[in-house]
């Protein structure tokens, strides 16, 4: 995230009442975790093939 976007976002997070702050706030710490959930799984994929490409250049 930019510097411009945080402040865009924190601009709106000020304008809201406080029923609609906790919405709010659910809602990025959810799109966080898909965010976070996402990068691990590239993570464990790409160990995943590293893995995989490693066992198939052994030959019996």
């Amino acid at each position: 995230m930019t510097k411009s976007e945080a402040i865009k976002r924190e601009y709106a997070f000020k304008q809201l009442k406080k029923e609609n702050k906790l919405a709010y706030i659910q809602e990025n710490l959810t799109q966080e975790k898909k965010i976070y959930i996402k990068e691990i799984n590239a993570k464990l994929k790409e160990k995943n093939n590293a893995v995989f490409s490693t066992n198939t250049n052994r030959k019996s």
